[in-house]
């Protein structure tokens, strides 16, 4: 889907373009932005990308902000309700636990691509990425803030109303 077909199935979406800091006014005519930052407030959602005309393969929802939604994998569903607390042993219910723990970002990128599932603490959050799924969790301080629905990493993932 692109960013116009969001924009068309959603009257409170919003798109800010990001452009070079020290750019001229006058250079926004003749230059593309840098990136770009759309969201969705009546579903919690961001967008954030490079490239305005390509397909959007990732979008980050605040589980604060969600409507009541499923996730669903395969036989297994996940119910989100607003002021809920989703906890890890839930997700873990769901996806099993990863593989593979690790406490640096650096090279998960490869293994992300490869459909391994990873576990990344740091001293603020942990990190759940179901990327064969196309699945990835945050959880700061034991309660789930955000979930990203990724695409092209393989698997069936689905949200869809209750």
């Amino acid at each position: 889907m692109t960013l116009d077909q969001i924009a068309d199935r959603n009257d409170d979406f919003t798109l800010d373009r990001v452009w070079k800091p020290d750019i001229w006014p006058w250079e926004k005519l003749f230059t593309k932005p840098r990136s770009y930052r759309a969201s969705i407030p009546s579903l919690g959602a961001e967008i954030w990308d490079f490239d305005e005309e390509k397909p959007v393969t990732m979008i980050n929802f605040e589980v604060a902000s969600l409507p009541e939604i499923r996730l669903r994998s395969g036989s297994n569903e996940l119910a989100f309700r607003r002021g809920q607390n989703v906890s890890r042993a839930q997700v873990i219910q769901m996806f099993g636990e990863p593989a593979r723990r690790l406490n640096h970002m650096k090279g998960i990128t490869p293994e992300i691509n490869r459909g391994e599932s990873i576990a990344f603490t740091n001293e603020v959050s942990e990190h759940l990425f179901f990327s064969s799924h196309g699945v990835f969790f945050v959880f700061r301080n034991g309660e789930l803030q955000t979930l990203t629905i990724v695409k092209n990493f393989g698997g069936t993932n689905a949200a869809s109303p209750p």
